[in-house]
């Protein structure tokens, strides 16, 4: 009868620490972004429309925005963004936890026009969050691609 309750603990013990150590490793994940250094997104739903942003700082931050129109052509424009969206970005991008997704690449070969998109940010001390996906995407994928999309609206309506 002993040896049942010591198999028990030993079992609960166990559990517990891996829950334990799941949520240490998951919180380690979240890196907080003070700075963007550089910026690129592309998404492409194979289907329609895409676009493809980036965000280059150097003395002062600069976008452009591909976006493809119904002509078939691109439009590239090369925008000064002022400190305020720019703090804007870090908040959102902060608060949906995209660094999270730092590391996420998982492609479907056997799907053809399909969803894709890419990630890469440039971030504080050099540091760096990539991902990329091609029929699979994160979790809060849409919510991230909504908030770039406002986020590069706003740019775009200050130029």
């Amino acid at each position: 009868m002993k040896k049942k309750y010591l198999i028990a603990l030993i079992i609960g013990i166990v559990v517990i620490l891996g829950i334990l150590l799941f949520f240490v490793l998951d919180s380690r994940k979240n890196i907080e972004i003070t700075e963007i250094k550089k910026l690129e997104f592309g998404h492409h739903p194979g289907w329609g429309p895409s676009a493809t942003y980036e965000i280059v700082c150097e003395d002062k931050c600069y976008a452009s925005i591909d976006k493809w129109d119904p002509k078939k052509s691109i439009n590239r424009k090369e925008i000064v963004i002022d400190d305020d969206i720019m703090q804007e970005l870090i908040t959102g991008l902060n608060k949906l936890k995209v660094s999270r997704w730092n590391g996420y690449n998982r492609i479907n070969k056997n799907i053809y026009d399909a969803l894709s998109f890419n990630l890469f940010i440039k971030i504080q001390d050099d540091k760096d969050i990539s991902a990329r996906g091609y029929a699979y995407c994160p979790r809060n994928y849409n919510e991230v691609k909504e908030f770039l999309d406002k986020i590069f609206a706003k740019i775009n309506e200050n130029y």
